[in-house]
């Protein structure tokens, strides 16, 4: 190796597998994996939990990276993307003008891909819990009107609670996120990947108006909106301390702190 370089005979993926591991992270790895500690569980579920470490770090960066992205904007301002609106005032007629922002959209689309990943991955834990295969945090019901982890809800509705005692504790707990974020959240992350288009979401914007003179500025402009959501900043702030608040109250539920101990233990030694 020089400068950087492999040798061409080296196949660092043999070498990540074969070699000890020394890791350098940032902050919304390690924040996930202090979450997500695969010491604390079963050695089955080692790689799951990595998975869901893995895609709970994706969901830190990309919220953080939307709220940091609308932010830098703000800052930047709208004065030079408004030269050429302003140089043709008035208008005629009135328009609706959006500042097509990618960096904004894109970090949001994948915040809400990685949350539906993180669903779908930490929901297969419960198979090792309730004996049934769970294959992800999957639709069930008529296709009109599905019902988001259904799957999940009949799967454990259907576990004697001899079996899973906190199943009706852990029913509860998603019935209750599921009202207060998850639907709407899948519902617009549906959108994305069946319909290739997140069509709740506006980037900054504004009305051109008919006959105005005055020149437009950043007092004009408004926030990214998501339909039924508001600001986008807002929501992804909301949404970040609810998926915490979820993540925590069914991993604690479903593999108590005092089971957990037992395998902490162990690699503590």
């Amino acid at each position: 190796m020089k400068n950087g370089c492999l040798n061409k005979q080296i196949d660092p993926f043999e070498l990540k597998i074969r070699l000890p591991k020394i890791s350098i992270t940032e902050d919304n790895l390690w924040n996930a994996f202090s979450i997500f500690n695969p010491n604390e569980y079963h050695p089955s579920l080692e790689k799951q939990i990595r998975s869901c470490a893995y895609r709970y770090a994706a969901i830190l960066t990309h919220g953080k990276a939307t709220i940091g992205e609308i932010q830098k904007q703000l800052k930047k301002g709208f004065t030079v993307d408004f030269t050429m609106i302003n140089q043709e005032l008035p208008t005629k007629q009135d328009f609706f003008l959006e500042f097509n922002y990618p960096n904004i959209l894109s970090n949001l689309e994948a915040f809400l891909i990685a949350t539906k990943s993180l669903l779908d991955v930490l929901s297969t834990l419960l198979t090792h819990k309730i004996g049934k295969k769970i294959t992800g945090f999957h639709r069930k019901g008529p296709k009109d009107k599905p019902i988001y982890g259904g799957r999940v809800l009949n799967a454990l509705k259907n576990t004697k609670e001899s079996k899973f005692p906190h199943r009706d504790k852990l029913i509860s707990i998603i019935e209750h996120h599921k009202k207060l974020w998850i639907d709407n959240l899948i519902a617009m992350r549906d959108q994305i990947v069946h319909g290739g288009e997140l069509k709740d979401f506006i980037n900054f914007w504004t009305v051109i108006r008919a006959g105005r003179k005055k020149p437009y500025s950043d007092v004009d402009v408004f926030p990214p909106l998501l339909k039924n959501e508001g600001e986008v900043k807002q929501y992804c702030e909301k949404i970040l301390k609810f998926i915490e608040e979820f993540i925590k109250d069914f991993l604690n539920i479903t593999f108590p702190p005092e089971e957990r101990c037992i395998f902490l233990a162990v690699h503590k030694k």
